[in-house]
């Protein structure tokens, strides 16, 4: 644990993704060991804290080592150029490679400190209720689909057994009308026949009468 300056993003529920690491420059000259240098070559790579003693008194010609702090949210340099610019003429310098010691594993999902977003219990655990919920939504949409095919049997066996109803009136309706016209000619027959027997007995007496008017007749001559 380390104490930082207070930020305005600052949340106790979060760890700043600031940390101090060791970063080691092997084959640095040995004339650059010194702070004025050293804090140069790595102002890149983060805020320089301090360099070790090994650094400090000049006992490790081989390798410089020193504590910055650096942002574990960005990529980390490999290399940095130490040389000097000119308009008029080509870099002069050289390449320093960049090593790191010590650099804390951290979080980008849960934002602690600790582990790799890899081996985080709670991204694991969100993903876990998302399988769940996926699930049940999956299972409810299943659900509703059964009950809209059942629904709709039950309404084609409604309008099935609607049409056999409508069917079976409509067949009564037509054979009430067979019926109903059979009837209607049995009586017309009837009402013929009927009428051509008061037409032929109408005649017969009107056929009587022309006789007993000619025996009268012949009888008076």
């Amino acid at each position: 644990m380390w104490l930082q300056k207070w930020s305005l993003d600052f949340k106790p529920e979060e760890d700043l993704p600031i940390a101090p690491v060791c970063v080691l420059l092997p084959g640095l000259p040995f004339h650059m060991h010194t702070w004025h240098y050293v804090k140069q070559v790595v102002s890149n790579v983060g805020t320089p804290l301090e360099m070790d003693m090994a650094t400090r008194g000049i006992t490790r010609p081989s390798m410089a080592k020193v504590r910055v702090e650096i942002d574990l949210l960005k990529p980390l340099l490999e290399t940095v150029y130490v040389g000097s610019k000119k308009e008029d003429s080509p870099l002069e310098g050289f390449v320093q490679k960049l090593e790191y010691e010590g650099i804390p594993k951290y979080c980008k999902f849960c934002k602690k400190l600790g582990h790799l977003m890899i081996n985080c219990r709670v991204l694991e655990r969100k993903k876990a209720n998302e399988t769940k919920e996926e699930v049940v939504v999956t299972n409810k949409s299943i659900t509703e689909t059964e009950v809209t095919i059942e629904e709709r049997k039950e309404e084609n066996q409604s309008v099935k057994g609607k049409d056999s109803m409508q069917g079976q009136n409509s067949n009564k309706q037509a054979t009430n009308k067979e019926k109903h016209h059979t009837l209607e000619e049995r009586i017309t027959e009837k009402v013929a026949i009927t009428t051509k027997e008061d037409n032929t007995i109408v005649n017969n007496e009107e056929e009587k009468q022309r006789r007993r008017r000619r025996e009268i007749t012949r009888r008076c001559l």
